[in-house]
């Protein structure tokens, strides 16, 4: 009984990046150059994140076929130490993005298109309130059907907010007071949602 008491508090212990690595369980491929991608539209290659432990990929291949022999596809997907490991902001569900919650982060420029954020099918709640994130809000953003939950809050995004929300048929919280944004709120009918705020933005309509 001791034994597997010890065992469930080092599991409480873990950070919610530890299992799908720590197993060997690989994470969705698409998934994780999609995680790329948005840390490098945001800044993180420029190094303006607060924290980006684990989020750098590995370095780029001098030789294309110097790694052709490895068998185990995490490693070919993260690198041979597993230098792409996000340790921050990250919830990982059996190899899926469940959450991506970098608030306050120093993310900042436009939020990636179709190879980003719109292959996170998985992502329930996406939390990037209080950075510098600017542009429009990318239609994509409807591919991630999941979504119960998007606070988008106190960026500079501008532009019309995106009718392709209406495909985010779980969403119930939307947030993105204190940006940019114009024209009319034309979400459709979103039967879940139970809070929408749009405060301070040049919006019109209901």
């Amino acid at each position: 009984a001791s034994i597997a008491s010890k065992s469930t508090a080092a599991d409480v212990e873990r950070p919610p990046w530890w299992d799908p690595w720590e197993s060997r369980l690989c994470p969705d491929e698409r998934q994780v150059f999609g995680l790329r991608e948005f840390w490098g539209s945001t800044g993180g290659r420029l190094g303006r994140w607060v924290a980006d432990e684990g989020w750098r990929p590995p370095p780029p291949k001098l030789n294309l076929d110097e790694h052709d022999d490895v068998d185990d596809p995490l490693e070919k997907l993260c690198g041979k130490d597993l230098e792409f490991k996000p340790r921050r902001g990250v919830t990982w569900v059996d190899g899926a993005v469940c959450k991506l919650e970098l608030v306050r982060h120093g993310l900042e420029g436009p939020l990636p298109g179709p190879r980003g954020l719109a292959v996170l099918r998985t992502c329930v709640v996406l939390n990037l309130r209080g950075n510098a994130l600017s542009g429009n809000i990318p239609g994509d953003i409807g591919n991630m059907v999941a979504l119960e939950h998007l606070d988008l809050a106190e960026n500079d995004l501008e532009g019309a907010i995106p009718s392709d929300l209406v495909y985010c048929k779980q969403l119930r919280v939307l947030r993105l007071e204190d940006n940019n944004l114009f024209g009319p709120v034309n979400i459709g009918v979103m039967e879940n949602l139970e809070e929408l705020c749009a405060q301070r933005n040049r919006l019109s309509g209901k």
